[in-house]
């Protein structure tokens, strides 16, 4: 199972750095970048699997609400800190 998630991360890395290579993204660290999307999407994961939400259309309430920020959060039109 590790080695599926490295081969993951490595995919996630690969598609940041090709969008912050087109632009799309900042110029950040892209590993750094990548671990914070790995821990805030499984971070949003985590209450759908344990069964917290139960409420029709909760999870894709959750997931709407948390992926603009997110996506946004990462642009290129927003400067690094």
């Amino acid at each position: 199972m590790a080695a599926e998630a490295e081969g993951a991360f490595q995919a996630l890395v690969s598609a940041l750095a090709a969008l912050q290579r087109s632009a799309v993204l900042r110029g950040d660290d892209t590993v750094l970048m990548a671990r914070y999307v790995w821990a805030r999407v499984h971070g949003m994961a985590m209450p759908g699997t344990d069964g917290q939400l139960r409420e029709p259309g909760s999870v894709e309430e959750l997931m709407g609400h948390a992926f603009e920020p997110l996506r946004t959060g990462l642009s290129s039109a927003i400067p690094p800190p």
